[in-house]
């Protein structure tokens, strides 16, 4: 049918790994690393765990809203455009402070886990307490 067409589409990523590129057509699915908590209206359409960093792309039923979430090894440094801010302000995750930063229409939340293996980093236009409902609610 033309939607599971038109959601097959919208889960082909690709990966340029320098020398070769990764062609994936993924199907929309969860994983340990996967939020418990989504906002209403929104759903997974990218789960990537295969690769560093993990990725998950919430979208919007009608493509309004979005957040891009990436979680790292405790290895990597992950770097924030704060240039020209709105606001920077420390934000708790789940017992550990976060930054959250806003510019003109959208925002960037950093936090890492309790036992610091993992840094994430997720990029969004949601309200600064949805960024971090979903965050407090990956388990990582």
């Amino acid at each position: 049918s033309v939607d599971a067409f038109r959601t097959r589409i919208l889960n082909y990523f690709f990966e340029n790994q320098g020398e070769s590129t990764v062609h994936v057509i993924q199907q929309t699915q969860s994983g340990m690393f996967s939020p418990s908590y989504i906002p209403e209206g929104m759903s997974v359409v990218l789960y990537s765990d295969d690769i560093d960093p993990i990725e998950i792309l919430l979208q919007s039923d009608d493509n309004t809203y979005y957040a891009n979430i990436l979680i790292y090894d405790s290895q990597s440094k992950v770097h924030s455009d704060t240039e020209g801010a709105l606001s920077i302000e420390p934000a708790i995750i789940n017992d550990v402070e976060g930054e959250y930063c806003q510019k003109e229409g959208r925002a960037s939340l950093v936090w890492y886990n309790n036992e610091q293996t993992y840094i994430a980093q997720m990029n969004s236009n949601l309200p600064k307490e949805e960024m971090i409902h979903i965050a407090q609610s990956i388990n990582f």
